[in-house]
């Protein structure tokens, strides 16, 4: 079912209220927020896509805009609401570095052939994703914490059908022709709760550094629930001023926010993480009845490596991941993309 013209211009308005709100609280913080002058903030655009690997389904393309805040050792304090509030949900150490971030994201997944119109069997749904994440994060050498919430939209109020059709008209890629069938308007909202603990972190050589860890998350809500457990290796410098800075989630892979406190280093890492996914709005939501269903796939899980560069003033990462099936009749076992994320530091 199509949206009216109405729902489409107000999400479209949500949207551009997120921006101008991340603008204001951002400036409002540098003003008002105590910090180590010893730590930095960072700004990034990142991109995920499955192009690089000449692929086109499943998750197939994201675009983010982030904000990480320089780090602190009372951010309940120091920060203003609705940040302060936030931080009170997590226990927080005082011996931890500790700060939040913003992110502006969208998301869009494809069934394995754009090029036709009319949906088909054991294909999943297109779904396009627009989303708002706040959260809070501390880190040690050795422990890391983190707590998001997320607020957005699934539909054609995510924009994704319009943004697909933009890259692929100024690009040498086949047109979308589906996207009148994808998973209808819903506002969503998730919580996330992503914990790391060091296992063992030894010498290498020239003053470098091995490092494992393992990793927790868990999701509520009803854009996706799921629990994980996974564990990353990395190796580099800086690695205990930059704990918990990898992931698996999509744009979280490299968490620029743990790295507020180290002015420069590098490392390269790689991970594996399984789960339990209970839900996945973007599989089981709403749809047109023309929309074929598809069985979730329950058992999951994710591989990724990549490597990570930043400076003083600026920073790079290069990542790979691959997931295996989202979904039961999926005919690929494993679905790969890659992610480029380029930052500036202040």
């Amino acid at each position: 079912m199509r949206t009216q013209n109405k729902e489409h211009a107000f999400f479209c308005s949500i949207a551009i209220a997120s921006t101008l709100f991340a603008s204001t609280l951002t400036s409002s913080v540098q003003a008002a927020t105590i910090q180590d002058s010893n730590t930095l903030r960072s700004i990034s655009f990142s991109m995920e896509n499955d192009g690089i690997v000449q692929n086109d389904q499943n998750y197939t393309n994201g675009i983010f805009l982030n904000y990480n805040s320089a780090v602190t050792t009372d951010l309940a304090n120091q920060t203003p609401f609705p940040i302060s509030t936030i931080a009170n949900w997590l226990p927080l150490q005082s011996h931890a570095w500790q700060g939040w971030r913003l992110k502006l994201g969208q998301q869009m997944w494809t069934p394995s052939d754009i090029t036709l119109e009319q949906p088909q069997p054991n294909e999943r749904p297109y779904a396009g994703l627009l989303f708002l994440d706040t959260g809070i994060f501390q880190y040690t050498a050795s422990r890391a914490d983190k707590l998001t919430f997320r607020l957005g939209t699934v539909g054609p109020n995510s924009l994704a059908e319009s943004a697909q059709k933009f890259v692929h008209s100024v690009t040498p890629s086949k047109a979308p022709q589906g996207w009148a069938y994808q998973i209808e308007n819903q506002i969503i909202a998730n919580v996330n709760y992503e914990g790391h603990q060091l296992f063992n972190r030894f010498s290498s050589i020239k003053d470098k550094q091995w490092e494992w860890s393992a990793v927790g998350r868990l999701d509520a809500g009803n854009y996706r629930s799921e629990a994980a457990l996974g564990s990353v290796v990395r190796w580099g410098s800086q690695l205990s001023e930059t704990f918990g800075s990898t992931g698996f989630t999509p744009n979280q892979t490299t968490d620029l926010g743990l790295l507020s406190s180290s002015r420069s280093g590098y490392f390269l890492y790689a991970g594996l993480e399984g789960r339990y996914r209970f839900n996945d709005i973007t599989i089981e939501g709403n749809k047109p009845d023309e929309v074929y269903d598809v069985t979730l796939q329950h058992w999951q899980a994710t591989i990724t490596a990549g490597v990570v560069l930043y400076r003083p003033r600026w920073g790079i990462s290069l990542s790979m991941a691959a997931d295996t099936r989202s979904f039961e009749e999926d005919s690929q076992d494993i679905s790969p993309y890659g992610a480029f994320k380029i930052f500036y530091r202040y």
